[in-house]
């Protein structure tokens, strides 16, 4: 029987003796040094321990390097995979394009024009990054997951993955159409 004593913010929130495995937050792959500052800095403040790890998740030897070193680091498992990376290829059209207005699709011309600009390789990276990969990181850590399930009596493991509001309201993607599709996709 629950009492509403398990009910109070303390305990629904409460991830004491978890094991979390946050992807994404370093602005991108090549800044482990900015990982490891919030990890360092996370440490001293509260409690539990933080590490930050460089992984390319778009590339399986890091997704299996990744696994590994988590298996190492955390032989019970882990009990939260936060999918959270995500990349934007079209930013830097996006602050070029000034003349394209995003809210008025007309004329057709201009929204056309966009649109081709963005090339194929900008929707497959995109898509690739922001949708694709989470599928075989997740796949890749089910073992671990599985694992953690039996560290907290009462808890199965947890994969949240979060997407982004462009994803769901057509009005906030500002041409980034790619990332859009990308953020949809992973709602579903």
């Amino acid at each position: 029987m629950t009492s509403t004593q398990d009910l109070t913010q303390n305990r629904l929130f409460d991830v004491k003796g978890f094991v979390a495995v946050v992807m994404g937050g370093g602005s991108g792959i090549v800044r482990k040094e900015v990982l490891d500052d919030v990890a360092k800095k996370c440490s001293q403040t509260g409690p539990g321990e933080i590490f930050g790890t460089k992984a390319d998740i778009n590339d399986p030897n890091d997704i299996e390097n990744l696994a590994k070193e988590l298996e190492t680091r955390e032989p019970k498992g882990i009990n939260i995979l936060i999918n959270n990376a995500g990349v934007t290829q079209e930013a830097e059209k996006k602050s070029h394009a000034s003349s394209v207005d995003y809210f008025d699709y007309h004329p057709a011309d201009s929204v056309y024009s966009w649109l081709e600009g963005n090339g194929r390789d900008v929707w497959q990276q995109t898509l690739a990054s922001n949708l694709i990969s989470h599928h075989f990181v997740t796949a890749r850590l089910i073992p671990a997951l599985d694992k953690g399930s039996s560290i907290i009596p009462g808890h199965s493991s947890s994969i949240i993955n979060i997407s982004s509001i462009s994803g769901t309201v057509k009005s906030t993607s500002a041409g980034q159409y790619a990332y859009a599709a990308s953020k949809a996709a992973f709602h579903i």
